[in-house]
């Protein structure tokens, strides 16, 4: 719950320190920006910088900086798309944040709330105008923080004018995004990535083969923790079942298991669901396995998760 309050207020926290750092001296509106551009970068960063020096001895270096520059290029650009979609980010937090706070403590009404696929086809078109018409408010947002900085600190400008040109692009960008003259055609995998990739899902079929038993009512645990001593954590979640049926439908058809075996999981897991109270079998992350058949409503709410009701 922390983590996702932390994720909705960082955009517009973001955006309400670079208004404030722009009304900063120059030299120390420049420095100030770099810093909060670097907090948006600061996965990527750190990501970067930890896996720059192998830790495998058995590693070749240069397949290691091959895929290390090939990080390196995927991570700038999203740093530089994180900065560029910021206003709308922000606008669409705080209109979320808004709109809870109101429904939660003020209407009580449209408490769940989702975009059905008629709306969804009423939505503007996917295209340049599109698109600007659906970021207008972010857009709009973004400028007007740009435009006040140099309304009151013009000596800002160098600082204000691009990244108010490079939000004002924003809507433009996404369009292209979504085009089909961005997909990056993606080429055949080699005989040894093959092999690769069938180890990992091999190993990621394991899991659930090892843990997902009679004891825990077919239901997959959350995780199986190695360090610092072997433990499963007995809960499970809507995400970790879905995962689990994809799982045994994946295992079927690389012919790990047959036919018949991949029913009786399917049917298995599938009659627990069923049996499972409504508010456990819709919103909750924390359903206990072992013993989810004697949940009850009361016992579920201890698990609600605000990821789940949509904030």
């Amino acid at each position: 719950m922390l983590g996702n309050l932390r994720r909705s207020v960082t955009p517009p926290l973001l955006l309400a320190s670079l208004a404030v750092s722009w009304q900063l001296p120059l030299s120390m509106a420049i420095t100030s920006t770099l810093l909060l551009l670097a907090v948006v970068g600061a996965p990527v960063l750190l990501s970067l910088a930890v896996s720059f020096i192998p830790f495998r001895a058995w590693s070749k270096l240069r397949h290691h900086y091959h895929l290390w520059f090939d990080e390196l290029k995927l991570g700038s650009a999203q740093m530089l798309l994180l900065i560029l979609f910021l206003p709308d980010q922000a606008w669409r937090m705080l209109d979320a944040i808004a709109r809870t706070l109101v429904r939660v403590l003020v209407t009580h009404r449209h408490l769940l709330e989702w975009t059905s696929a008629a709306q969804s086809m009423k939505s503007p078109p996917l295209t340049v105008l599109g698109f600007y018409q659906r970021m207008a408010p972010g857009t709009a947002l973004g400028l007007a923080v740009a435009i006040s900085a140099l309304w009151t600190a013009s000596h800002t400008w160098p600082i204000a004018l691009p990244m108010a040109l490079l939000w004002l692009a924003a809507p433009a960008v996404a369009a292209w995004l979504s085009s089909s003259t961005s997909a990056v055609v993606q080429a055949t995998i080699s005989a040894q990535e093959a092999v690769e990739l069938r180890a990992i899902a091999r190993r990621t079929w394991r899991y659930f083969e090892t843990f997902v038993t009679t004891t825990d009512n077919r239901l997959p645990p959350d995780n199986f923790q190695e360090d610092p001593q072997p433990a499963l954590a007995q809960r499970t979640s809507p995400t970790n079942m879905g995962l689990y049926l994809l799982s045994t439908l994946a295992a079927r058809d690389f012919g790990w298991i047959g036919t018949h075996e991949t029913l009786e999981r399917l049917e298995a897991t599938l009659g627990v669901m069923l049996g499972l109270p409504a508010t456990a079998a819709t919103s909750i992350t924390g359903t206990l396995p072992t013993t989810c058949a004697r949940l009850t409503p009361a016992m579920c709410q201890r698990w609600i998760a605000a990821i789940w009701q949509g904030t």
